[in-house]
């Protein structure tokens, strides 16, 4: 918390946030043939990429090494894709890109698949923040002496001082549309990261939609990292 606290410090003179929106990779179907469509999450990645007046990648154009390369030179990280846990090496769990078609042999920055471990070793000198619009993205496994450990650990480690995450299986709509209110917030109203999460979470429970009023469709989302006036 101290140390993510000092990074925000250090990442709060922004005039113009600059933001990388993902939805709906095509991912690799024949290795995760169980996992359905995403469609809500690219309605959910045009409607958070208008907000800050940029184009989201979408279904093939979600490849990972475009994805990487936005993440370098963004402040919003907006990842809504599928995130698989591996329950024995929590490095190993990933989030679910786009392959890159170019390439007889993936490499592990274009295989279309974006584990723990790649992003321990990354470096994210911009971004103040990264939202894990996936299931259960916050938390896997707890370890003595450690405490939780998901991929949102990773991100922190790389340098980004807030990440929202999920602590449990996530519904795509609902979750689209706690992810666009609470980008609304944020954007148009001008409210810091916490205080949209939290006001995104209080418009659903006060839905008139049944589904979205229920806490599974909004408290699974949580902030993780340091204090942060954006």
């Amino acid at each position: 918390f101290v140390a993510c606290t000092a990074i925000a410090l250090q990442k709060e003179a922004t005039a113009r946030e600059k933001a990388l929106s993902v939805g709906n990779p095509s991912f690799a179907r024949k290795l995760f043939p169980e996992l359905p469509e995403l469609a809500s999450a690219s309605r959910e990645a045009e409607q958070v990429a208008a907000l800050y007046a940029s184009a989201p990648l979408l279904r093939e154009k979600a490849r990972e090494g475009s994805v990487r390369a936005g993440m370098m030179k963004s402040e919003v990280v907006h990842l809504a894709s599928h995130y698989v846990i591996d329950e024995q090496s929590p490095l190993l769990s990933r989030l679910l890109l786009a392959e890159e078609p170019q390439r007889p042999v993936p490499q592990h920055d274009s295989d279309g698949i974006l584990q723990a471990f790649e992003v321990y070793g990354m470096k994210l000198p911009q971004t103040r923040l990264v939202v894990l619009s996936a299931c259960q993205t916050g938390i896997e496994r707890a370890y003595q002496g450690e405490g939780a450990i998901g991929i949102a650990r990773s991100f922190i480690s790389a340098g980004v001082p807030l990440v929202v995450a999920s602590l449990w299986p996530v519904d795509s709509a609902s979750t689209a549309d706690l992810m666009i209110k609470f980008h609304n917030y944020r954007k148009l109203e001008g409210f810091t990261t916490a205080q949209a999460l939290r006001s995104a979470q209080l418009e659903l429970l006060n839905s008139s939609d049944q589904r979205n009023r229920h806490p599974y469709a909004w408290a699974s989302f949580v902030i993780i990292g340091g204090y942060a006036n954006f």
